[in-house]
């Protein structure tokens, strides 16, 4: 059987969950991914997965966000006003996404207060 090596293309269909805070799991349709092993770098724990594995094997394997996104970022925490968010758009552990003058506000939202909003922008690469 041949095996996965370094330099070599190697195509993936995979099926990705998303296991969210609150419980639920999100499942995506099946996608596919070509890449050169060992030379067009993937999360940690995909490629050490894949070493030694042969054509055709198939693999359950789990990928922190932080392989993806790194670490977490307290700084990205901020707390916003109220004012000119729409309000049936606030609810707490959802994404807010608003265009307001041509641009993207998006961030995770935290705590909903009487003035403010705390919301945090990790993972996002849009201002607020």
């Amino acid at each position: 059987m041949e095996r996965i090596q370094t330099d070599k293309k190697v195509t993936l269909k995979y099926t990705m969950k998303t296991h969210l805070a609150d419980g639920v799991t999100k499942e995506q349709p099946e996608e596919q991914m070509t890449f050169i092993f060992g030379v067009e770098r993937q999360a940690p724990n995909l490629e050490k997965a894949l070493e030694e594995r042969g054509v055709g094997d198939k693999i359950h394997i789990t990928v922190p966000p932080s392989e993806i996104y790194g670490e977490h970022d307290v700084s990205l925490i901020k707390e916003l006003p109220r004012k000119g968010l729409i309000k049936q758009r606030l609810k707490e552990g959802h994404y807010y996404r608003q265009m307001r003058m041509g641009s993207l506000i998006s961030f995770r939202i935290l705590e909903i207060r009487p003035k403010t909003v705390l919301g945090d922008k990790e993972g996002n690469r849009c201002g607020y």
